[in-house]
């Protein structure tokens, strides 16, 4: 986990990635599979949101 919220309200959270070491774990936790195979409704739920979000 890189950054949680705490508390029963609206929190902005930021956090910074660095996509090299998130690239290190790719053999060990093969993400981009597992989100276009077991997390696919998920994935285009969330897509679908931004997408609603973004025509308001």
């Amino acid at each position: 986990m890189l950054a949680q919220a705490g508390g029963d309200r609206e929190e902005i959270v930021a956090a910074t990635v660095s996509f090299e070491q998130l690239h290190r774990w790719e053999p060990i936790f093969p993400w981009r599979d597992w989100r276009a195979t077991h997390q696919q409704p998920v994935s285009r739920l969330i897509a679908d949101e931004f997408t609603n979000l973004a025509d308001q």
